[in-house]
């Protein structure tokens, strides 16, 4: 487990962890007492509705109909909880984080065919990555979703 004994810190990084934990929310409750008043959680997570649109442009109704979404039992990279963006930024509304910053991360880039990624340029695609990562409908289906949460100077009961 995670050991109190660490102190507080100014900013805790939690990147690409939370889609691997059997329960995430209660990981990240306990993670959070790390967090001083005031202090910031960077966190960057799987997100869900992402991965259901991949399914669906590649044809596997079956995987979305069916909800098999996890990577359990196959030998894949996919987590085995990706995690829904309102689901996640409702927990930390509930215990009263301000969201400072929500972003998209590979808003497209995942969905370009091979051949087009060859053909653009990498600048080109970060610039383009980067102008959509905060507009809506992109951000929503990117790869990732990155929160920058800061946590209130007075420290409700649960977290």
């Amino acid at each position: 487990g995670l050991s109190s004994n660490l102190g507080q810190f100014d900013l805790v990084l939690f990147h690409a962890v939370l889609e691997w934990l059997a329960d995430p929310q209660d990981t990240l409750q306990k993670l959070l007492g790390f967090v001083r008043p005031g202090g910031h959680l960077s966190l960057l997570f799987y997100n869900k509705q992402a991965l259901i649109m991949r399914h669906l442009t590649l044809g596997n109704f079956h995987y979305v109909e069916k909800n098999y979404l996890s990577g359990i039992g196959k030998r894949t990279l996919t987590p085995l909880s990706p995690q829904v963006p309102d689901d996640v930024r409702g927990w930390f509304s509930e215990w009263g984080y301000e969201e400072c910053c929500y972003s998209g991360v590979r808003c497209f880039h995942d969905f370009m065919q091979a051949k087009e990624q060859a053909r653009c340029d990498d600048a080109d695609i970060l610039r383009l990555e980067l102008m959509h990562s905060q507009k809506s409908p992109y951000r929503e289906l990117a790869r990732y979703i990155h929160l920058l949460l800061k946590k209130p100077t007075a420290i409700s009961p649960q977290v």
